[in-house]
Protein backbone atom coordinates (compact mmCIF):
# COMPACT_ATOMS: atom_id res chain seq x y z
CA UNK A 1 0.00 0.00 0.00
CA UNK A 2 2.97 2.55 1.03
CA UNK A 3 4.26 1.53 -2.75
CA UNK A 4 1.01 2.35 -4.17
CA UNK A 5 0.64 5.40 -2.81
CA UNK A 6 4.28 6.68 -3.70
CA UNK A 7 3.49 6.23 -7.22
CA UNK A 8 -0.08 7.55 -7.10
CA UNK A 9 2.18 11.17 -5.61
CA UNK A 10 4.59 10.56 -8.37
CA UNK A 11 2.03 10.35 -11.15
CA UNK A 12 -0.20 13.04 -9.92
CA UNK A 13 3.12 15.75 -10.06
CA UNK A 14 4.08 14.24 -13.34
CA UNK A 15 0.73 15.25 -14.57
CA UNK A 16 0.53 18.88 -12.67
CA UNK A 17 4.23 19.31 -14.14
CA UNK A 18 2.99 19.19 -17.56
CA UNK A 19 -0.04 20.82 -17.33
CA UNK A 20 1.96 23.94 -15.91
CA UNK A 21 4.32 23.70 -18.77
CA UNK A 22 1.45 23.54 -21.20
CA UNK A 23 0.22 26.29 -19.45
CA UNK A 24 3.30 27.92 -19.33
CA UNK A 25 4.00 27.49 -23.06
CA UNK A 26 0.40 29.04 -24.29
CA UNK A 27 1.11 32.15 -22.22
CA UNK A 28 4.41 32.37 -23.61
CA UNK A 29 3.43 31.57 -27.81
CA UNK A 30 -0.20 32.60 -27.31
CA UNK A 31 -0.75 35.90 -24.90
CA UNK A 32 -4.08 36.41 -26.88
CA UNK A 33 -5.58 34.26 -24.68
CA UNK A 34 -5.96 35.84 -21.95
CA UNK A 35 -5.96 39.63 -23.14
CA UNK A 36 -4.51 41.40 -26.23
CA UNK A 37 -1.67 40.60 -28.93
CA UNK A 38 -0.04 42.79 -30.79
CA UNK A 39 1.52 42.38 -33.33
CA UNK A 40 4.35 44.37 -35.23
CA UNK A 41 6.39 44.07 -38.54
CA UNK A 42 10.31 45.10 -38.01
CA UNK A 43 11.41 48.24 -38.01
CA UNK A 44 8.58 50.13 -36.75
CA UNK A 45 6.05 48.41 -39.44
CA UNK A 46 1.93 48.35 -39.17
CA UNK A 47 0.65 47.28 -36.18
CA UNK A 48 -2.18 44.78 -35.68
CA UNK A 49 -4.22 44.57 -32.46
CA UNK A 50 -6.14 41.33 -32.24
CA UNK A 51 -8.90 41.85 -29.37
CA UNK A 52 -10.39 38.91 -27.55
CA UNK A 53 -13.72 38.36 -25.43
CA UNK A 54 -12.42 40.27 -22.20
CA UNK A 55 -10.82 43.25 -24.44
CA UNK A 56 -14.09 43.22 -26.34
CA UNK A 57 -16.05 43.76 -23.62
CA UNK A 58 -14.37 47.08 -22.70
CA UNK A 59 -14.48 48.82 -25.61
CA UNK A 60 -17.02 51.62 -25.95
CA UNK A 61 -20.51 50.19 -27.87
CA UNK A 62 -21.18 51.40 -31.10
CA UNK A 63 -24.02 54.44 -31.13
CA UNK A 64 -22.62 55.99 -28.16
CA UNK A 65 -22.83 59.92 -28.05
CA UNK A 66 -19.05 60.66 -29.10
CA UNK A 67 -17.34 64.66 -29.27
CA UNK A 68 -14.43 64.80 -32.13
CA UNK A 69 -12.01 67.59 -30.65
CA UNK A 70 -10.51 68.88 -34.04
CA UNK A 71 -7.28 70.84 -34.41
CA UNK A 72 -5.41 71.97 -37.44
CA UNK A 73 -1.67 72.78 -37.51
CA UNK A 74 0.50 74.85 -40.35
CA UNK A 75 3.27 72.33 -41.07
CA UNK A 76 5.69 74.84 -42.95
CA UNK A 77 5.34 77.40 -39.79
CA UNK A 78 8.25 78.16 -37.61
CA UNK A 79 5.54 76.90 -35.07
CA UNK A 80 4.27 73.71 -36.33
CA UNK A 81 2.97 72.54 -32.98
CA UNK A 82 0.72 76.03 -32.82
CA UNK A 83 -2.62 75.06 -33.85
CA UNK A 84 -3.77 77.79 -36.80
CA UNK A 85 -7.40 79.13 -37.44
CA UNK A 86 -8.70 77.80 -40.60
CA UNK A 87 -12.18 76.75 -42.29
CA UNK A 88 -13.61 73.04 -40.93
CA UNK A 89 -15.27 70.83 -43.05
CA UNK A 90 -16.54 67.21 -41.50
CA UNK A 91 -18.81 64.82 -44.14
CA UNK A 92 -20.27 62.10 -42.19
CA UNK A 93 -19.95 59.07 -44.52
CA UNK A 94 -22.34 57.01 -42.96
CA UNK A 95 -25.12 59.60 -42.96
CA UNK A 96 -24.24 61.37 -46.10
CA UNK A 97 -24.24 64.58 -44.28
CA UNK A 98 -21.92 67.96 -44.14
CA UNK A 99 -21.79 68.58 -40.75
CA UNK A 100 -19.28 71.23 -40.48
CA UNK A 101 -19.96 72.87 -43.75
CA UNK A 102 -17.20 76.51 -43.54
CA UNK A 103 -16.83 76.06 -39.69
CA UNK A 104 -14.63 78.38 -38.08
CA UNK A 105 -11.81 76.41 -36.64
CA UNK A 106 -10.64 77.63 -33.44
CA UNK A 107 -6.92 78.69 -33.05
CA UNK A 108 -7.06 78.71 -29.29
CA UNK A 109 -8.97 75.71 -28.91
CA UNK A 110 -10.32 72.36 -30.18
CA UNK A 111 -13.55 72.56 -32.54
CA UNK A 112 -15.96 69.98 -31.56
CA UNK A 113 -18.49 67.94 -34.01
CA UNK A 114 -20.80 65.82 -32.28
CA UNK A 115 -21.30 62.46 -33.02
CA UNK A 116 -21.64 58.50 -32.03
CA UNK A 117 -19.24 55.99 -31.93
CA UNK A 118 -18.58 53.92 -34.80
CA UNK A 119 -19.47 56.48 -37.57
CA UNK A 120 -17.06 57.28 -40.14
CA UNK A 121 -16.04 60.73 -41.54
CA UNK A 122 -13.68 62.67 -43.89
CA UNK A 123 -12.30 65.89 -42.65
CA UNK A 124 -10.66 68.72 -43.70
CA UNK A 125 -9.46 72.05 -43.11
CA UNK A 126 -8.84 74.30 -46.19
CA UNK A 127 -9.71 77.83 -47.03
CA UNK A 128 -7.62 80.47 -49.61
CA UNK A 129 -5.13 81.23 -46.78
CA UNK A 130 -4.58 77.46 -46.20
CA UNK A 131 -4.08 73.75 -48.07
CA UNK A 132 -5.97 71.07 -46.19
CA UNK A 133 -5.00 67.38 -46.16
CA UNK A 134 -8.33 65.24 -45.94
CA UNK A 135 -8.07 62.51 -43.19
CA UNK A 136 -10.62 59.58 -42.79
CA UNK A 137 -11.52 59.14 -39.67
CA UNK A 138 -13.62 56.12 -37.67
CA UNK A 139 -15.11 57.49 -34.18
CA UNK A 140 -13.83 54.69 -31.72
CA UNK A 141 -14.22 56.95 -28.51
CA UNK A 142 -16.69 59.48 -26.53
CA UNK A 143 -14.00 61.82 -26.90
CA UNK A 144 -11.48 61.35 -29.56
CA UNK A 145 -9.22 64.23 -30.98
CA UNK A 146 -8.30 64.83 -34.80
CA UNK A 147 -5.42 66.30 -35.38
CA UNK A 148 -5.57 67.47 -39.59
CA UNK A 149 -2.76 68.76 -41.46
CA UNK A 150 -2.45 72.74 -43.13
CA UNK A 151 0.07 74.18 -44.87
CA UNK A 152 -0.31 78.39 -45.43
CA UNK A 153 -0.94 79.10 -48.97
CA UNK A 154 2.24 80.91 -50.83
CA UNK A 155 1.54 84.40 -52.96
CA UNK A 156 4.12 84.22 -55.22
CA UNK A 157 6.31 82.02 -56.83
CA UNK A 158 9.73 82.53 -58.40
CA UNK A 159 8.85 81.00 -62.36
CA UNK A 160 12.12 81.32 -64.79
CA UNK A 161 11.95 79.68 -68.34
CA UNK A 162 15.64 78.56 -69.57
CA UNK A 163 16.38 78.27 -73.21
CA UNK A 164 20.44 76.95 -74.01
CA UNK A 165 21.19 76.09 -70.53
CA UNK A 166 20.55 79.81 -69.57
CA UNK A 167 17.45 81.66 -67.52
CA UNK A 168 15.55 83.92 -70.32
CA UNK A 169 14.92 87.33 -69.32
CA UNK A 170 11.39 88.53 -67.71
CA UNK A 171 9.68 88.63 -71.20
CA UNK A 172 10.09 84.83 -71.60
CA UNK A 173 11.26 85.24 -75.21
CA UNK A 174 10.19 81.99 -77.52
CA UNK A 175 11.94 83.42 -81.49
CA UNK A 176 10.12 80.53 -83.98
CA UNK A 177 10.10 80.60 -87.90
CA UNK A 178 7.10 79.50 -89.74
CA UNK A 179 6.39 76.08 -90.28
CA UNK A 180 9.37 75.25 -87.34
CA UNK A 181 9.81 73.80 -83.92
CA UNK A 182 11.67 75.18 -81.36
CA UNK A 183 11.40 74.77 -77.40
CA UNK A 184 12.75 76.04 -73.75
CA UNK A 185 15.11 73.76 -71.84
CA UNK A 186 12.44 73.50 -69.21
CA UNK A 187 10.32 75.67 -66.61
CA UNK A 188 11.97 76.31 -63.09
CA UNK A 189 9.64 76.71 -60.24
CA UNK A 190 10.89 77.59 -56.47
CA UNK A 191 8.27 78.69 -53.53
CA UNK A 192 10.38 81.47 -52.60
CA UNK A 193 7.89 82.35 -49.36
CA UNK A 194 9.01 81.27 -45.56
CA UNK A 195 6.52 79.31 -44.33
CA UNK A 196 4.47 79.04 -47.15
CA UNK A 197 3.36 76.13 -50.06
CA UNK A 198 2.31 75.78 -53.34
CA UNK A 199 0.39 72.85 -54.40
CA UNK A 200 1.27 72.60 -58.07
CA UNK A 201 -1.28 70.72 -60.53
CA UNK A 202 -0.65 71.93 -63.86
CA UNK A 203 0.55 74.56 -66.63
CA UNK A 204 -1.47 76.51 -68.99
CA UNK A 205 -0.68 78.54 -72.51
CA UNK A 206 -3.30 81.78 -73.26
CA UNK A 207 -2.53 82.86 -76.61
CA UNK A 208 -3.51 85.92 -78.65
CA UNK A 209 -5.71 84.97 -81.27
CA UNK A 210 -3.94 85.53 -84.50
CA UNK A 211 -1.45 83.30 -83.34
CA UNK A 212 1.13 81.72 -85.56
CA UNK A 213 1.62 78.61 -82.84
CA UNK A 214 -0.25 75.42 -83.67
CA UNK A 215 0.96 73.19 -80.82
CA UNK A 216 2.19 73.38 -77.50
CA UNK A 217 3.59 70.64 -75.44
CA UNK A 218 5.15 70.47 -71.34
CA UNK A 219 7.46 67.34 -70.79
CA UNK A 220 7.91 65.99 -67.54
CA UNK A 221 11.61 65.33 -66.53
CA UNK A 222 11.07 63.29 -63.00
CA UNK A 223 7.53 63.14 -62.90
CA UNK A 224 5.16 62.79 -66.21
CA UNK A 225 3.31 65.41 -66.99
CA UNK A 226 0.25 64.72 -69.54
CA UNK A 227 -2.28 66.89 -71.63
CA UNK A 228 -5.54 67.04 -69.54
CA UNK A 229 -8.50 65.69 -71.93
CA UNK A 230 -10.84 68.65 -70.22
CA UNK A 231 -9.76 71.97 -69.39
CA UNK A 232 -11.13 73.89 -66.10
CA UNK A 233 -14.40 75.07 -66.59
CA UNK A 234 -13.34 78.52 -65.62
CA UNK A 235 -10.70 78.66 -68.06
CA UNK A 236 -12.06 77.34 -71.36
CA UNK A 237 -12.37 80.49 -73.17
CA UNK A 238 -8.86 81.50 -71.69
CA UNK A 239 -6.31 78.56 -72.12
CA UNK A 240 -5.23 77.25 -75.28
CA UNK A 241 -3.55 74.38 -73.89
CA UNK A 242 -3.30 72.93 -70.84
CA UNK A 243 -0.78 70.09 -68.88
CA UNK A 244 -1.21 68.49 -65.45
CA UNK A 245 0.75 66.39 -63.27
CA UNK A 246 -0.86 62.99 -62.60
CA UNK A 247 -0.34 63.82 -59.08
CA UNK A 248 -0.10 67.08 -57.83
CA UNK A 249 3.11 68.26 -56.01
CA UNK A 250 3.22 69.83 -52.75
CA UNK A 251 6.49 72.88 -52.92
CA UNK A 252 7.10 74.11 -49.08
CA UNK A 253 9.47 76.67 -48.83
CA UNK A 254 11.88 76.83 -51.13
CA UNK A 255 11.39 73.54 -52.87
CA UNK A 256 11.87 73.86 -56.52
CA UNK A 257 9.93 71.75 -59.53
CA UNK A 258 11.76 71.70 -63.02
CA UNK A 259 9.98 70.30 -65.86
CA UNK A 260 11.72 68.97 -69.11
CA UNK A 261 11.25 70.69 -72.41
CA UNK A 262 8.68 72.75 -73.73
CA UNK A 263 8.12 72.19 -77.33
CA UNK A 264 6.54 74.90 -79.46
CA UNK A 265 5.48 74.50 -83.18
CA UNK A 266 4.70 77.11 -85.27
CA UNK A 267 2.34 77.43 -88.93
CA UNK A 268 3.08 78.28 -92.24
CA UNK A 269 2.07 82.62 -91.39
CA UNK A 270 4.85 84.59 -91.83
CA UNK A 271 5.90 84.81 -87.91
CA UNK A 272 4.65 88.10 -85.97
CA UNK A 273 5.61 89.01 -82.28
CA UNK A 274 2.89 87.83 -80.55
CA UNK A 275 2.57 88.04 -76.24
CA UNK A 276 1.09 84.93 -74.79
CA UNK A 277 0.51 83.70 -71.11
CA UNK A 278 2.06 80.98 -68.67
CA UNK A 279 -0.18 79.45 -66.35
CA UNK A 280 1.04 77.92 -63.12
CA UNK A 281 -2.30 76.48 -61.56
CA UNK A 282 -2.43 74.87 -58.17
CA UNK A 283 -4.95 72.03 -56.55
CA UNK A 284 -6.65 72.14 -53.58
CA UNK A 285 -10.07 70.67 -51.35
CA UNK A 286 -13.18 71.83 -51.81
CA UNK A 287 -16.80 70.96 -50.43
CA UNK A 288 -19.12 69.90 -53.61
CA UNK A 289 -22.26 71.83 -54.48
CA UNK A 290 -23.15 69.00 -55.84
CA UNK A 291 -23.21 66.04 -53.31
CA UNK A 292 -21.64 67.96 -50.11
CA UNK A 293 -18.84 65.40 -50.34
CA UNK A 294 -14.89 66.59 -49.71
CA UNK A 295 -13.14 66.55 -52.94
CA UNK A 296 -9.65 67.64 -54.84
CA UNK A 297 -9.31 69.87 -58.06
CA UNK A 298 -8.30 73.20 -59.57
CA UNK A 299 -11.43 74.62 -59.29
CA UNK A 300 -14.34 73.90 -57.30
CA UNK A 301 -18.00 72.24 -59.24
CA UNK A 302 -20.51 75.36 -58.48
CA UNK A 303 -22.60 76.15 -61.72
CA UNK A 304 -19.87 78.46 -62.05
CA UNK A 305 -16.68 77.12 -61.30
CA UNK A 306 -14.34 79.49 -59.24
CA UNK A 307 -10.78 79.02 -58.56
CA UNK A 308 -9.81 76.81 -55.07
CA UNK A 309 -6.34 77.60 -53.43
CA UNK A 310 -3.99 80.14 -54.63
CA UNK A 311 -4.82 82.39 -57.36
CA UNK A 312 -4.10 81.39 -60.73
CA UNK A 313 0.32 82.71 -61.23
CA UNK A 314 0.96 83.78 -64.78
CA UNK A 315 3.90 85.02 -66.24
CA UNK A 316 4.08 86.57 -70.06
CA UNK A 317 5.88 84.78 -73.02
CA UNK A 318 6.78 87.18 -75.91
CA UNK A 319 6.72 85.31 -79.21
CA UNK A 320 8.61 86.40 -81.92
Amino acid sequence: MANKGKNFAITMFAVLGSVGMIAFLSLLFFPGLLGTQTLGGSGGGVTTTVSTASSVASAVKEGTDATLQISAYDLVSTTPTTRVASTLYAYDVDNKELLKNGASLSASASTNVDTTVGTDFVIGAFDSTYYGTLKSVTVTKTAQPVVLDNFKITTSLNVKTYDDGSALNTSNIMAISSNAEQSWDKIFLEENESNRAFNLKGFGLDLPTATNITDWTVNGKDSPIVESASMPQRLRTTLDFYFVLPESRMLKSWDTYNTGNVLFKSGGNDPVTETATLYIIDESNFASSVDKTLKSGVENDASSPADVGASDITRTVTIQ
